[in-house]
């Protein structure tokens, strides 16, 4: 009895002390977030932290005609815009002056000209422009309501593919576009169930494409796309064989195309395969154990780079795609490396 008096003498002792009922209580994000005798923090604090917080990144996006150079988006103001740097250490040349972040950037072969998605308002429904560097401003060639995305230039620079929803406002089909006749663009693949489907590489005669069907993280798959007859003939993975496929690039010499896969094997590798039908890839980084996550083929077809995830931080390596032999470059800043090109 005396502890149940005791108890209760000390609850109603904490109810009614005054220093423990006046809770200090401010909110922040519009109310969304609410702290109760969380002290505010000094303003000086706050600015000091600034120097490591407001920093800006530059993403590498494409080269110029000439090679010396090279175009990057960084942010200027609150969005990434786009830039050409013309050596080494040089200055930014700002391109765009949007109130939207710049998105992919693909650089016509031969020509100064830039393909670039942007968004509009945060709906990830971006659109895809045409910038001559040497014009004033730069025109938007989709129709301004569905979502496009992935363009690729042919190797002529004639006409480039790209990933749209405009068929019916969601399945993600392939359409080419002229970029001097955009109201003649046309389908070459309809998504026959609403996955992804994107465009990775022309052919050298321009009339057929190498595409990236994305399903799941587990499974995506390589398609070849005759462009002439519509017809389309998957390549790598499926339904029988769930894995990862990515398609990167033809082989013009050996009829055969590059690709990222994990068929037979705890990894994702790089691999050549026959465009024969039924052919399987041929491993050619089985003795890397990590997952390679980017490569880019040279204009000339002779060199190959690759990046490894290796243990959280990307290597980067070179490759003669004629005797395969490759080896790793040395003395890169330690990192994340991606968007080869």
């Amino acid at each position: 009895m005396k502890d149940r008096k005791s108890l209760a003498y000390l609850l109603a002792f904490v109810v009614a002390s005054p220093a423990l009922a006046d809770v200090e209580r401010r909110t922040a994000n519009d109310g969304n977030l609410v702290m109760e005798d969380v002290p505010e923090i000094p303003a000086s604090i706050v600015e000091s932290l600034t120097r490591y917080q407001n920093v800006r990144a530059a993403t590498f996006r494409d080269w110029t005609e000439d090679g010396k150079g090279l175009y990057i988006t960084t942010r200027f103001g609150d969005v990434d815009q786009l830039h050409r740097v013309d050596m080494p250490g040089g200055a930014r040349h700002q391109l765009t002056f949007y109130a939207e972040p710049i998105g992919g950037v693909a650089r016509e072969p031969g020509s100064e000209r830039l393909l670039f998605t942007r968004d509009a308002g945060g709906s990830e429904f971006s659109q895809i422009f045409l910038l001559d560097p040497a014009g004033v401003g730069a025109t938007m060639l989709t129709d301004g309501e569905s979502r496009n995305t992935a363009a690729i230039w042919d190797r002529g620079g004639r006409r480039f593919a790209y990933q749209s929803t405009q068929r019916n406002g969601a399945s993600n089909d392939i359409w080419v576009m002229e970029p001097d006749e955009p109201q003649a663009a046309r389908i070459v693949l309809e998504s026959p169930d609403g996955t992804w489907w994107g465009p990775a590489e022309f052919s050298a005669s321009g009339n057929q494409l190498l595409a990236t069907n994305y399903v799941s993280i587990e499974d995506s798959r390589a398609h070849l796309v005759d462009l002439d007859s519509g017809d389309v003939t998957l390549l790598a993975g499926g339904a029988d064989n769930v894995s990862t496929n990515y398609p990167l690039a033809f082989d013009d010499d050996a009829d055969g195309f590059w690709l990222i896969t994990s068929q037979d094997g705890d990894f994702e590798r790089l691999a050549w395969q026959s465009l024969a039908p039924g052919s399987a890839p041929e491993i050619i980084t089985g003795d890397i154990p990590w997952n390679v996550t980017d490569a880019a083929l040279s204009d000339d077809r002779r060199r190959l780079a690759f990046a490894v995830n290796e243990d959280g931080r990307s290597s980067v390596y070179l490759m003669d795609t004629r005797s395969r032999e490759y080896r790793k470059v040395d003395n890169l800043p330690i990192g994340v490396v991606g968007n080869l090109k």
